[in-house]
């Protein structure tokens, strides 16, 4: 095997195919020129359809809660002019303070692109222009100096420096700029009206713990404690839920299946004798009957199914029942059983146990609350420190109670999925690496020589495209994985699941995307010099791996196009709206579900792929400086395209106020740390050629310890207050910050009409019962469900609502507000009855 491996690598081909490594204009010139091909194909899709499905290109105008909309009259048909117009600060009012600094930090990396482009790029690449024998793009890079020549790179190390010296200087102005306007955040009198603000979570309390200890501890803080809420085991309420939803939707769905049935008789047999008379509205008395379906349909028409029983240990039985009856039955006494058990919160036991137990606290004031998450508490260590902003609709509840043992092991085992999910998806990344190289692999590998026979233009841009779309599509299951690894890790919000999604995600891109990709792309072109002198790798390694800047600059086109045409089009939203309703909508409520469905955003998976691209252009400002003209160009498609989404379509599923805007500028070291560390090593690769190269490399060895050193500086002087308010706020009057919540006039067609989705709304009495309600556990809080079924013209929904109001009295139901028509379209003018509002609002 060694022997055939030995032989392949030390072919002649090998040796002529080297020559060709450094061609890649071609294969960049037709990524280019597909990828400006599908993106301007989805752009005019877009346009044309843009105001048919208002639904999907323009949600924010009237499928979310008025907080939420957008004024329509704001954009028209000026869309392009309004979304390029659009400041920062409207943004912020719009869209909240994460889709603020998400822009304002592309807008950073474009900034930095741009201000390489200008200033390193025309003096780089005539330097590198000079002397050397590379073809292509390489002309243009590192690789084309001769080593003769080692006074050509002082301009290189000049300008590494002059670089890191303004990103320290311009990563600085940002943190400093972001403390300032997260605490006007904070502070901002609509922000500190909600509990929120006011309310820390605390974990691994004693397990003797009560509440008047834990008041008697907090209490000294200024102003006090306002309430105390002590999480317990609610897991067999909650599983009584469980099936209470089960049971729920499987009766709504048969009841409605049981009505469409019925219409498509009817009409069948044109025997319907009814006029259609509306919508109902209230409908006190009803005859008793329960069987008028029987007048249009036989008794097998009838929904069933089939349970699963189990008579003995080796027998399991799956007896037919009717879906209608059971269910009833069965959702009447689960209904009971919950509201008896919710009378009674006091009863259930305290969740966790030793050191397991956790609890929300309230105060009366905020800064009170940011001065006990900093305060040690108890003479014991904790492993979780107390959270501030804990808003109740972003809790895990699942995660609040661990204790220490569990925290420890589940920690464990979700770092090791990490390191593993790293590792192993090297070899497939690796891969993609590789056939970029297909030319070259083509002669080195016998049993790929079919290749040749293709034109070498398909060939080059087959190179080009499909490592990139292939990537793109690799990557794409990623984020859901760590996601569900954060929440495996033990944290209590979403907040820090996807501050932890950022860090591991943006870990994850840079090595595969980076480092492995670099790796394998260069490492083919390697393997026959190797085999035939391996003395020379160092030299080998100079020469070669800067080369792999040209699959990052196909990389970073299809990236910016795809995701400009993606955002604007979003194919696959389209594609579902085209599907047939019956698909996935078998009832009002999911009809109602999928109208006020709007898309979310959840930064934590977003943020590391354009760190990724902006880390990627540091390192190769210097090496391969024609990269930044790429990648300002990219930013430029990519922050128009997330401009008009976070406008007009997105909403931030868990708002953070922007904390995730100062990790990410701390990740963008990296950048500078990768640069030098590559330079440090070039350098010192010629140093048998000058001595000059070893000073330089020595003078790039002081600045990358100088660049730690004040990494760690201005990460200790900022740290405390990414998160934390100031004592000194508490004796200052608060500037105010621009209003989220503008007013809007109201929409005659909005199905939110006159129910109220905005907290600070409601009255005081209406504000301190719903806080009060909201950090109980969901299972506390769950009310009862009301089954929605659509009016139709035959009257077997009255029908059917008579006889659960008569023989079910724990079972709620209705048809206001939706019916169906004889050909089976349902439509609806408002919210289900048991429609919460609360969901919608901001605690």
């Amino acid at each position: 095997m060694s022997g055939n491996l030995t032989r392949i690598f030390t072919s002649s081909q090998a040796g002529s195919a080297q020559k060709d490594y450094g061609r890649g204009l071609v294969p960049l010139l037709s990524s280019i020129s597909i990828s400006l091909a599908v993106c301007v194909v989805e752009c005019v899709l877009f346009c044309v359809l843009r105001s048919r499905f208002k639904g999907i290109y323009q949600p924010r105008a009237y499928k979310v809660p008025p907080r939420l909309q957008v004024r329509e009259e704001d954009y028209g048909s000026g869309w392009v002019y309004w979304v390029w117009r659009c400041s920062l600060e409207e943004v912020y009012e719009w869209s909240g303070p994460d889709a603020y600094f998400f822009l304002r930090y592309l807008l950073l990396c474009l900034f930095i692109c741009a201000a390489c482009g200008v200033s390193i790029m025309p003096v780089l690449i005539g330097i590198n222009s000079v002397g050397g024998s590379a073809q292509g793009l390489d002309t243009l890079s590192w690789s084309n100096i001769v080593f003769s020549s080692p006074r050509f790179y002082l301009a290189h190390l000049i300008l590494s420096i002059c670089l890191t010296v303004a990103l320290c200087i311009v990563f600085r102005r940002e943190l400093d700029f972001y403390v300032k306007r997260r605490h006007c955040c904070l502070l901002d009198p609509g922000h500190v009206s909600k509990a929120s603000a006011r309310t820390i979570l605390v974990q691994n309390l004693p397990s003797d713990i009560t509440e008047v200890k834990l008041k008697s501890v907090f209490e000294t803080f200024p102003h006090g404690v306002k309430r105390i809420w002590l999480n317990r085991n609610y897991r067999e309420l909650c599983k009584l839920q469980t099936q209470r939803d089960r049971v729920f939707k499987r009766l709504e769905s048969a009841q409605t299946r049981l009505i469409c049935k019925a219409l498509k008789a009817t009409k069948r047999t044109k025997s319907a004798s009814k006029e259609d008379v509306g919508l109902i509205t209230t409908k006190e008395e009803f005859p008793v009957s329960g069987m008028l379906w029987k007048s249009y349909l036989p008794e097998s028409s009838r929904p069933t199914h089939r349970l699963l029983q189990m008579k003995l240990l080796w027998l399991i039985w799956f007896p037919k029942v009717d879906t209608l009856s059971w269910c009833k039955a069965e959702l009447e006494k689960l209904s009971l059983q919950i509201e008896t058990l919710q009378q009674k919160p006091a009863s259930f036991p305290l969740d966790g146990h030793s050191s397991g137990a956790s609890a929300f606290i309230e105060f009366h004031s905020q800064v009170s609350a940011h001065m006990a998450c900093q305060s040690t508490i108890f003479p014991t260590p904790a492993p979780n420190p107390p959270s501030i902003e804990v808003n109740p609709r972003g809790i895990i509840w699942s995660n609040l109670s661990l204790t220490e043992g569990v925290q420890l092991i589940r920690r464990g085992v979700s770092n090791l999925a990490t390191t593993l999910l790293i590792v192993g998806w090297a070899f497939p990344v690796g891969f993609i690496g590789v056939i970029s190289q297909l030319h070259y692999m083509a002669q080195l590998f016998p049993f790929l020589g079919w290749l040749n026979q293709m034109p070498s233009s398909l060939v080059e841009t087959a190179s080009g495209i499909l490592p990139s779309i292939s990537l793109s599509l690799l990557l794409a299951t990623v984020p859901k994985l760590f996601q569900y690894l954060a929440i495996l890790r033990g944290h209590a919000t979403m907040v820090q699941v996807q501050l932890d999604v950022q860090c591991s995600m943006f870990i994850f891109l840079f090595i595969q995307v980076f480092l492995v990709i670099t790796v394998s792309a260069g490492i083919t072109s390697l393997i026959h010099q190797l085999f035939t002198h391996p003395t020379v790798f160092p030299k080998l390694l100079a020469e070669n791996l800067p080369k792999a800047s040209n699959f990052f600059f196909a990389y970073i086109v299809i990236q910016s196009l795809s995701t400009f045409g993606n955002s604007l089009l979003q194919p696959t939203t389209l594609l579902m709206q085209l599907l047939p309703n019956g698909l996935f909508q078998q009832t009002p409520r999911d009809k109602f579900t999928q109208f006020v469905q709007y898309p979310t955003i959840e930064w934590g998976s977003v943020y590391p792929v354009y760190t990724n691209l902006a880390v990627i252009s540091i390192i190769y400002s210097i090496i391969s400086p024609l990269m930044v003209i790429f990648s300002t160009a990219a930013f430029a498609f990519i922050f128009f395209s997330f401009k008009y989404r976070l406008l007009l379509c997105l909403v931030t599923k868990h708002e953070s106020n922007g904390l995730l805007y100062p990790y990410a500028i701390f990740q963008l070291f990296t950048g500078l740390y990768t640069m030098q560390f590559c330079l440090i090593g070039l350098f010192l690769l010629h140093t048998t050629e000058s001595k000059l190269s070893l000073w330089y490399s020595t003078t790039m060895f002081f600045t990358f310890l100088l660049t730690i050193l004040y990494h760690l500086h201005l990460y200790t002087q900022v740290k405390p207050l990414l998160t934390y308010l100031p004592i000194s706020y508490s004796q200052e009057t608060p500037q105010t910050t621009p209003n989220r919540n503008p007013t809007i006039p109201k929409d005659p067609r909005d199905i939110f009409d006159g129910i109220e989705t905005e907290f600070s709304n409601l009255t005081n009495e209406q504000q301190e019962h719903l806080i009060e309600q909201s950090y109980y556990h969901r299972a506390i809080r769950a009310k009862r469900p009301c089954l929605w079924i659509p009016h139709d013209p035959l009257g077997i929904a009255d029908d059917e609502i008579n006889d659960i109001r008569h023989n079910f009295p724990h079972i709620q139901i209705s048809s206001q507000n939706v019916q169906i028509s004889l050909d089976g379209s349902i439509t609806f003018t408002s919210t289900p009855p048991d429609y919460d509002p609360s969901l919608e609002m901001e605690l």
